[in-house]
């Protein structure tokens, strides 16, 4: 499945290269393909390097060039400065169809069926954001900020990264993203909750064939989430916290459903959990 999966990534992200209008100004410096350079960010992940610049100084070893050559099929390998320039030009929503045509790949090599839960029926998918840049001194437009107890303001971007998972496992299946960022004329800065409303709209419907339900912590387990789950027939698992979801537990503390309380031993301490039922 793994050979498989690559050759479907390089593939769509040949695709998606092509698919970009050229915007370059006349002498501009075009010996670098779009998609070369979809490639040539992804094989910081792929190759697994903690950072583009290390990535970048392990290119110029022969036998780690060629690799790349080879392996991400890229015709000409761009630098740093050359991958940024051109991927800025790329809008993040043409990308999702790369996650779709993996998860497609790997159900054809039946690598999804492992993936089951609750008998065998439905597929685990959580919902959650992730900040995957931060910095106190530079920032853009989109960024989302946040003032610290020190008076500072911190700039970051996030996200909602949403995956196929399964309990005890430690492989994760990405799906599209969606992104949390201030758009341009938006007063209210964007948050996760909106995020999750609009992925939901964009792209459950097209993951409708998984069977999901969806998972989320308390953030999510909110009515208009909720519902937008329930209109298209799918299922959640959403976390409840006591102080955000006062008519629930005083719903349990008064007997209208019944409490369940599971003791576990996880090899170092018992934890407790609490779940509830509504009694006939």
């Amino acid at each position: 499945m793994g050979v498989g999966l690559l050759k479907a990534h390089l593939e769509a992200f040949d695709a998606v290269g092509a698919g970009i209008a050229d915007k370059r100004r006349e002498g501009y410096d075009k010996q670098y393909e779009y998609a070369d350079a979809i490639k040539g960010a992804y094989g910081v992940f792929f190759f697994q390097h903690p950072s583009m610049l290390e990535y970048q100084e392990r290119l110029k070893i022969k036998k780690q060039r060629s690799n790349i050559e080879t392996i991400l099929r890229v015709k000409k390998i761009p630098c740093n400065n050359q991958i940024t320039r051109l991927l800025d030009d790329m809008e993040s929503g043409a990308f999702a169809s790369i996650f779709e045509a993996g998860l497609k790949t790997a159900a054809g090599y039946k690598g999804l069926e492992q993936y089951l839960v609750l008998d065998g029926r439905y597929h685990l998918v959580t919902l959650d954001g992730v900040w995957f840049y931060q910095s106190k001194n530079i920032n853009c437009p989109h960024c989302l900020s946040y003032e610290m107890k020190n008076g500072e303001t911190l700039y970051y971007h996030d996200m909602i990264a949403a995956a196929l998972v399964k309990p005890k496992f430690q492989t994760v299946l990405p799906l599209a993203p969606e992104f949390i960022r201030n758009e341009d004329g938006q007063e209210k800065q964007d948050c996760e909750r909106n995020a999750a409303k609009r992925w939901l709209a964009k792209y459950a419907e097209g993951y409708g064939w998984l069977n999901p339900v969806f998972l989320g912590d308390d953030l999510y387990s909110h009515y208009p989430v909720c519902t937008m789950i329930v209109e298209k027939g799918m299922h959640f698992i959403f976390t409840c916290k006591p102080d955000s979801h006062v008519w629930l537990y005083d719903s349990i503390d008064c007997g209208c459903m019944k409490g369940i309380r599971v003791r576990k031993w996880t090899g170092r301490e018992h934890l407790e959990s609490g779940t509830s039922g509504i009694t006939e």
